[in-house]
């Protein structure tokens, strides 16, 4: 699986834990490890031949008997959780936390003048939360990269609240990633209320490194307002 997918899937676990969390409902992430993927939180590396195994459970050749009892005890050896390959970056996806990178789209769901304000209330999105008046851009036509390439449109005034954890105090490099219609176009980005100001200087999507920022352990919160213009905002990294 490529990085352009496992992006796609930690942008749907950030965006489904924090839908649940919003309306008091229980989950279970059942698949902790699978084989040879990277979008769960353990990877068992998969043995030798292992696709002569996996053909014959479709209807394929009987692979040797030493042969494959060769494989099957290498692969319980590397499903031992020490001999996984583990993915910081989906356990941080499902809670939600950081590090990690936020999609601009999963705003928290705490509805307008709590987690968004916009000053058109009536027209709703059109591809995603479908309910709420937040302009939504889906920036791909392919449909296999939905969930990885959306972005919020955001007029003067408008803004956004993004909430997550962090498991200890500590400073955190803070990226955003944006695009103006007009440029210059200013942003007011808060970190736990302490306000830094961010001038977008392009037209076409772009990384703007906003700083090095102490975020506290548990719940932190980051808002982002347009001070000019029209911006685009796809997503902001903590690291």
């Amino acid at each position: 699986m490529g990085w352009r997918n496992r992006r796609k899937g930690n942008a749907i676990y950030w965006a489904t834990t924090q839908l649940f969390e919003a309306n008091n409902i229980g989950f279970l992430f059942g698949l902790g490890k699978k084989l040879d993927t990277q979008n769960t939180p353990y990877s068992i590396k998969k043995p030798d031949h292992w696709d002569l195994i996996s053909a014959y459970t479709e209807g394929g050749a009987k692979p040797d008997a030493v042969l494959a009892e060769k494989v099957l005890n290498e692969f319980l050896e590397n499903i031992k959780l020490s001999n996984c390959d583990y993915f910081e970056d989906v356990c941080n996806a499902i809670l939600p936390r950081v590090p990690g990178k936020i999609e601009a789209e999963n705003y928290e769901h705490n509805g307008f003048n709590h987690s968004y304000f916009v000053l058109d209330t009536i027209n709703k999105s059109k591809f995603y939360r479908r309910d709420e008046p937040v302009k939504i851009h889906l920036d791909s036509k392919d449909k296999d990269q939905f969930w990885s390439e959306q972005s919020i449109e955001l007029q003067a005034s408008e803004w956004v609240v993004y909430r997550f954890e962090s498991l200890t105090t500590g400073k955190y490099d803070l990226t955003l990633r944006a695009s103006a219609a007009t440029v210059p176009t200013e942003l007011a980005v808060s970190i736990n209320k302490k306000k830094v100001n961010v001038l977008v200087t392009s037209k076409e999507f772009n990384e703007i490194h906003i700083g090095i920022h102490k975020l506290k352990k548990g719940k932190n919160t980051i808002k982002i307002r347009a001070k000019s213009n029209v911006v685009k905002v796809d997503w902001i990294k903590c690291n």
